[in-house]
């Protein structure tokens, strides 16, 4: 996944905040590779997503602030973040039982 793909999701034009996306990206795929147990395929629009989704709620709420939305928005966010992690433990299960 590029850095102009996450500052495109993010509508990010600037480059200050650089670092700080690359960090989050490479924490990311730590994140979703504990989560299903294996390193997926970035190429799989859901991993795409999955990271994107996990980036953007890090970047988003960096700073300790308390907004009265965040709690409903952080509960969304960790629906979709569950929701695709089901989905590629799933289909990994699915294709090593294939595989036999």
């Amino acid at each position: 996944m590029s850095l102009d793909l996450i500052k495109e999701y993010l509508k990010i034009d600037f480059d200050d905040d650089d670092r700080i996306l690359e960090m989050l990206l490479d924490s990311a795929r730590r994140y979703v590779r504990d989560a299903v147990g294996y390193q997926p395929d970035e190429s799989d629009e859901r991993v795409k997503l999955l990271l994107l989704v996990l980036i953007s709620d890090w970047y988003e709420h960096r700073k300790y602030m308390e907004i009265s939305n965040t709690k409903s928005i952080s509960q969304k966010v960790r629906y979709t973040i569950h929701s695709i992690v089901l989905q590629l433990q799933y289909s990994e299960a699915e294709s090593n039982e294939n595989q036999y």
